[in-house]
């Protein structure tokens, strides 16, 4: 209350601010709570001004509100950054407005963990492409994809390559090292070396005996698409000659026959490149052909 000068009559006089400059004060006091992120209190003062100016408290009560959401939204997409849950963050940080407060913050944690991911992503296609493990790229983009947006599938696509095809050695005359695949290739074709170490006795090719003969017989069969019969007639060509060739035709027609145990038996027998060459054939039939 405020004393003014007397009236005329000698007497004092008791004046009321004006309501609207009382709630030009609360309004004050609210912004100022708000501008400190109290929510809870800025709300409060808000209905303190609803008797003094009802819409402007109205107003200022729905925008408190809805910060204070947002307020627990930004702790939603925290959460979510520290699982690297970047479709999660984007969802939440599509909750929160433009003219929010928090927006800003919000979107620079979502934008922080999306170029993690992208680095992240890309370091590791670039390392998978310095080990020639060209294939494994391919698998990483779709990953990159869902769990760091397309800008971390294009970071690894950047790395994709292919890898130098196998070089194919022929160890069918001799040990060109000592890996095991080439010694399997060597002594399929010379079990009696000393350094196959079989123990096995060299057994005498039947009397009579046509290996080539036997092989046409095959080829024949599998143009008429018979593949038990051309595997027999390969195994039959083995036993008077043993063939690199014929050894890869009885294992793709073990495979046409689904005969399994054949499968594995001729596929130990080929080497590295072979085997991934024609363990294709198996696969397609559903053919187990792994030792």
């Amino acid at each position: 209350q405020v004393q003014t000068p007397e009236n005329p009559d000698g007497s004092n006089q008791t004046v009321t601010p004006p309501a609207n400059d009382l709630a030009g004060s609360i309004a004050v006091e609210c912004k100022q709570l708000a501008a400190e992120k109290k929510w809870t209190d800025a709300n409060s003062c808000a209905d303190r001004l609803q008797q003094h100016d009802g819409k402007l408290a109205k107003t200022l009560k729905a925008q408190y509100k809805q910060e204070l959401e947002n307020e627990l939204t930004v702790g939603r997409i925290s959460d979510a950054v520290k699982k690297n849950d970047l479709t999660r963050s984007r969802k939440e940080l599509a909750q929160i407005e433009d003219g929010s407060v928090y927006r800003g913050p919000a979107e620079k944690m979502v934008d922080d963990l999306e170029g993690d991911l992208v680095s992240r992503y890309h370091d590791e296609a670039l390392a998978l492409k310095r080990s020639n493990k060209c294939d494994q790229i391919e698998k990483l983009v779709g990953e990159a994809r869902d769990k760091g947006g397309p800008k971390a599938a294009a970071a690894v696509l950047k790395e994709k390559c292919s890898a130098p095809p196998p070089v194919e050695k022929d160890c069918s005359d001799k040990l060109v090292d000592n890996s095991k695949a080439c010694k399997q290739q060597f002594c399929a074709k010379n079990g009696g070396d000393p350094r196959c170490g079989t123990g096995q006795v060299q057994v005498t090719p039947p009397a009579n005996c046509d290996a080539e003969a036997l092989k046409e017989e095959g080829m024949q069969n599998i143009n008429m698409g018979q593949h038990a019969a051309a595997l027999s007639r390969f195994e039959m060509s083995l036993k008077c000659k043993r063939d690199p060739y014929v050894i890869q035709l009885a294992f793709m027609e073990a495979c046409s026959s689904s005969n399994s145990p054949k499968a594995k038996y001729y596929y130990k027998q080929l080497t590295a490149a072979q085997q991934q060459k024609f363990a294709q054939i198996c696969i397609r039939q559903k053919v187990d052909y792994l030792p």
